[in-house]
């Protein structure tokens, strides 16, 4: 007996943007847009782009197909929308949430962050768990098959208790930054500010006035510290992880693109001690992000597989950004 053909989700993107429509081309191996993803897939249909200046919706139509609509309205007059995506701007990331919830959308994808002010945050996720949309949110590491299984690994164990790490970052602490503290929470869990975390490290004005790069100093909920530090953008792109463990040392480089594990060895010059020696190293599949994404998505609304990164999760990781800025 043949099985029936999976149901095909019509998208929407607002915001045609680089992360919308244009790191990418249809010809293109890497996925870096969203467009990439959902066209690429054969379970979704893109039915076009809204974007608040109409060249951009029409150049993003040009690239990708679907239609170039007049507003968000007009998306939804015609035809059904399962996904919409939003991908403008960080500052109108909460209006644009707002108002999705006024129309029937089954699934809303946000970039991050979810808003830029955290009362504002709150509310969306109470409107939305009333009106029983799901929201996600593209916190992009969460997606990646080899961050996952590493996870896990670490949550069985199988590198022992975390005993401290450090990130480097830049170009915002809520546009970037959240990034890598969203990532070191999904491995070791919360973590907070210490009690003078302002005294020890300098604020960056490399993004925006609002959105600083800040330095500071984190623990978990046992105590182990987590550094983070600030490194000026308009120098050149860095966001590097690097967590210790009772039992080896993990570090994610390249923008955490390149995973190596590190594993503890004899000392090869001098006998009675013990160093880190690494054991792996490779390129995750970063560049397909987006694309698994997209399945985690399809799998959540046709077949109710939990979400890689939701509002709530979301919302924690903004929460801890508030707290140092």
């Amino acid at each position: 007996m043949e099985q029936a053909p999976e149901a095909i989700l019509n998208v929407l993107i607002i915001g045609a943007g680089q992360i919308g429509a244009f790191y990418d081309t249809p010809q293109d191996v890497a996925i870096l847009t969203h467009a990439h993803a959902f066209t690429a897939d054969p379970r979704f249909r893109l039915v076009g782009f809204y974007d608040a200046q109409p060249s951009r919706s029409q150049q993003a139509q040009a690239r990708w197909g679907g239609q170039a609509f007049s507003s968000v309205a007009a998306a939804f007059q015609n035809q059904a929308i399962d996904i919409a995506c939003i991908t403008a701007p960080d500052e109108v990331h909460a209006e644009l949430l707002q108002k999705l919830a006024t129309y029937p959308v089954q699934l809303v994808f946000c970039e991050k962050p979810l808003a830029t002010d955290l009362n504002q945050a709150d509310r969306i996720l109470s409107l939305y768990q009333q009106q029983s949309i799901a929201l996600a949110v593209n916190y992009t590491r969460r997606y990646v098959p080899q961050l996952q299984t590493l996870r896990r690994n670490i949550q069985t164990g199988r590198y022992g208790d975390f005993i401290g790490g450090c990130g480097m970052y830049g170009k915002g602490l809520l546009h970037n930054g959240s990034h890598l503290l969203d990532l070191v929470q999904f491995f070791v869990g919360t973590l907070s500010p210490v009690a003078d975390h302002k005294s020890i490290g300098e604020t960056i004005y490399d993004y925006t006035e609002s959105d600083p790069s800040v330095s500071a100093l984190l623990e978990s909920t046992r105590q182990k510290q987590f550094y983070l530090k600030a490194i000026d953008s308009r120098l050149y792109t860095l966001m590097e992880i690097d967590l210790m463990f009772e039992r080896g040392r993990i570090r994610l480089s390249e923008c955490c693109r390149q995973l190596e594990i590190f594993d503890i060895a004899p000392d090869p010059l001098f006998a009675g001690y013990q160093g880190l020696r690494p054991t792996s190293c490779e390129m995750t599949d970063y560049t397909r992000a987006l694309a698994f994404a997209a399945d985690n998505l399809y799998q959540a609304l046709r077949h109710g597989a939990p979400l890689l990164c939701s509002g709530r999760d979301a919302l924690q990781t903004l929460k801890l950004c508030k707290s140092l800025i």
